[in-house]
């Protein structure tokens, strides 16, 4: 039952014991009333002495006043009564919603982190494809034939295709680097810095995502910081 039903229920019954009260006071006066009349009438009780009449009235209204009493009595249960039940749906309500706002806060921290891992991955799959690219564009520069091959494998999920490649091809393609004409050179060594510059930002936005150390170490040791390192050991052996 909600609180507007208890307080309709609550002035019914005040109503009710209100009522109550007045008729048996008016059933109580009126016993007086006939108690005085069959002892002669008001005259024969205004002729008492002032003494026996302050008897009379105290035991002829004594009974009245106790039965009001009463009355305040029940009246008086019925509204702690009400309040009780009105303190507990309080606590009740304050309980519900204790509990909402946790389950909201509880909601928010998860969209929160669903969204985290979400920029995350988008993050790591960007670079990724960044720096594939990078070494794809070195591949090119390097390889006398066609790359169709490795970039079927790479449609395909094979993501360190052309990272594996241009490792493995460093010794064979360094030595011919020397002998290139210097367009070819300083192009081959600007991508490279490039794929450095790459690789470097990807390690400073995993520490700003707040990435495990886990991640940085992952891709240190993955072909991508593998190729870095080759790389970075090949331009400064130019500069």
């Amino acid at each position: 039952m909600d609180l507007d039903a208890e307080v309709a229920v609550l002035e019914k019954k005040r109503t009710f014991l209100t009522r109550l009260g007045i008729g048996g006071m008016l059933l109580f006066l009126t016993l007086i009333v006939g108690y005085i009349y069959s002892k002669g009438g008001p005259a024969k009780v205004l002729d008492l002495p002032f003494n026996n009449m302050g008897d009379f009235l105290a035991g002829a209204f004594a009974p009245l006043a106790f039965w009001w009493l009463v009355i305040g009595y029940w009246m008086q249960s019925l509204e702690l009564e009400h309040n009780s039940k009105a303190l507990r749906q309080q606590a009740e309500e304050m309980r519900n919603t204790v509990e909402q706002a946790t389950e909201q806060a509880q909601a928010l921290r998860s969209s929160e982190a669903l969204s985290r891992q979400s920029v995350f991955n988008q993050t790591r799959q960007r670079y990724e494809e960044d720096l594939e690219l990078a070494a794809a564009r070195i591949s090119e520069r390097i390889t006398h034939g066609s790359l169709d091959g490795m970039w079927a494998n790479y449609s395909s999920g094979r993501r360190y295709i052309f990272c594996e490649h241009v490792s493995r091809s460093i010794d064979v393609w360094s030595r011919n680097f020397i002998e290139s004409e210097d367009e070819q050179r300083k192009a081959i060594s600007n991508i490279s810095i490039g794929y450095i510059d790459i690789f470097d930002n990807f390690m400073r936005t995993l520490f700003d995502l707040g990435a495990p150390s886990f991640w940085a170490r992952h891709y240190n040791n993955s072909p991508y910081g593998q190729l870095r390192e080759v790389l970075t050991e090949f331009v400064e052996g130019e500069s």
